[in-house]
């Protein structure tokens, strides 16, 4: 009888194969998760740039006056007395977008795509679907 020590060369190709298949198996998994972690932090960053604004709007008695702009002509408004560091992009790597007036404000997230689409309030099921935060309040989210 013929002791053995290790593997055969099929036994290592079985074990290599049920990994991959397992990988293939849980990739959309891991690709949802991950564009799930990235609308969670862009929404905690909108709530997070909101109150900032509304504590300039407490301050000031009006919002920073801007149309359909980038956050960046904000930074010398809102740093650092209302927020350490103002993140100007979202977690996808799009410019937020920000409209305010004397009375209201909204902060817009494009999504995933960098394109605006979706409703203008309710859930939202896509991630290139808009995230909107209106004066202090998500009109769309997840």
């Amino acid at each position: 009888m013929k002791s053995s020590k290790g593997f055969t060369l099929i036994e290592l190709l079985i074990v290599v194969a049920i990994i991959a298949l397992i990988a293939t198996l849980a990739m959309p998994n891991i690709r949802e998760a991950m564009q799930k972690g990235k609308q969670t932090a862009t929404i905690a960053d909108m709530k997070t740039i909101g109150e900032a604004i509304i504590q300039y709007d407490l301050e000031y008695d009006t919002y920073p006056k801007a149309s359909a702009t980038s956050l960046e002509v904000l930074r010398p408004l809102l740093e650092p007395r209302y927020l350490t560091e103002l993140k100007a992009k979202d977690r996808w790597r799009h410019d937020f977008v920000y409209e305010g007036g004397v009375d209201a404000f909204t902060l817009l997230s494009y999504g995933k795509d960098g394109i605006p689409n979706g409703p203008l309030q309710g859930i939202i099921t896509d991630f290139n679907h808009d995230i909107r935060y209106v004066s202090g309040r998500f009109k769309t989210k997840p």
